[in-house]
């Protein structure tokens, strides 16, 4: 199984015919990755096997990286003579960080799992064989948690990660919003009786 292989070079000459198609090709890219970011639910992206190009770029998008021992990872704008956009550069050395970042990008070099995680471009590495059952172990354990909690933790790193170094309005009130959620309440209820919280289906966003 492969993650990514990156988009189909077979349609090149149609996507980037002209600047007007290129433009518009990456304009719908950047939009479902973006929407990919902001999605206020935790993702994870599963990486099996080959997960270069836009598919690393997909990867990266995601808030969290779980890969299999055989994959390799890379992004090869470099190698097409095409260039990155800005989103995907920002997310990349938001995660790794600007000289990591800047190595992978201007190499185009393919890296091992091991490698990755080294790097910060993955989470964890587990055995091939294995990486269904992490993969929904680790879904599992993020369903088990309330939902509103996760949504506002991933708001407040977006805060910060687009510059904010200090409190606002906005965080404010998603801070103390908090207290009347349900999900504070069954917390709450749960952990004086000493039992797991069972906190409702519907997720916040």
């Amino acid at each position: 199984a492969t993650f990514s292989a990156g988009a189909d070079i077979a349609e090149f000459a149609q996507v980037f015919a002209d600047r007007q198609a290129a433009h518009d090709y990456n304009e719908l890219v950047q939009d479902a990755l973006g929407r990919l970011e902001r999605l206020s639910k935790p993702t994870i992206a599963v990486v099996a096997g080959n997960c270069i190009g836009g598919g690393c770029a997909l990867a990266v998008a995601c808030d969290l990286r779980l890969a299999a021992a055989d994959a390799r990872l890379g992004i090869t704008p470099a190698r097409l003579g095409l260039g990155y956009s800005l989103g995907d550069v920002r997310r990349l050395m938001a995660l790794i960080g600007p000289a990591r970042a800047k190595d992978l990008l201007y190499s185009a070099r393919l890296i091992g799992a091991e490698e990755a995680l080294r790097l910060g471009l993955v989470d964890r590495v587990v055995p091939t064989h294995e990486l269904a059952a992490a993969a929904e172990a680790q879904a599992r354990s993020l369903l088990a948690l309330s939902g509103n909690s996760q949504a506002i933790i991933k708001r407040m790193a977006a805060l910060v990660q687009a510059g904010g170094g200090t409190e606002t309005a906005e965080s404010r009130a998603l801070r103390d919003a908090a207290v009347e959620h349900p999900d504070f309440a069954e917390g709450r209820a749960a952990f004086l009786a000493k039992r797991p919280a069972r906190f409702g289906p519907s997720r916040s966003g």
